[in-house]
């Protein structure tokens, strides 16, 4: 899998609606990949 997958799952399982005090939050995938000892990350700003 990959950070997209990672940010994907944050956003389809709601995880910022415990944040629901703030206007905008930082959503963040990354993904390790152990083999390579590379990680990619993919960043979106989130409006509540």
């Amino acid at each position: 899998e990959d950070s997209s997958v990672a940010l994907a799952q944050i956003i389809d399982k709601h995880y910022s609606h415990t944040l629901r005090g703030y206007k905008e939050v930082i959503a963040l995938g990354i993904n390790y990949d152990e083999k390579d000892k590379n990680y990619t990350a993919k960043l979106e700003i989130l409006k509540l």
